[in-house]
């Protein structure tokens, strides 16, 4: 049986991962990038849960690797805005 939860845990992730990517990125929005994050967040958590990975297991490395992720995003960005040297 497929699980919801790994997929919408997948898609919350690639959500927070994309708009944290643009954030570091100071670019202009771009819908297809964060449409395509989402979409690979989504994949892994069908994937996930094809897999027939326990569930708990599943929820505890995906939200890992997410949170990862989005701290190191706003850590460039931050370090990008406030401690590159203007141009």
């Amino acid at each position: 049986m497929i699980e919801i939860l790994p997929i919408l845990n997948g898609i919350g992730s690639g959500v927070m991962i994309g708009l944290t990517g643009w954030f570091k990125s100071g670019e202009e929005f771009d819908w297809i990038k964060i449409l395509t994050t989402i979409s690979v967040g989504a994949t892994c958590g069908l994937v996930f849960s094809l897999s027939g990975t326990n569930i708990e297991m599943t929820m505890q490395l995906m939200t890992s690797a997410g949170i990862i992720v989005i701290v190191e995003n706003l850590f460039k960005a931050i370090k990008k805005k406030y401690f590159s040297p203007k141009k």
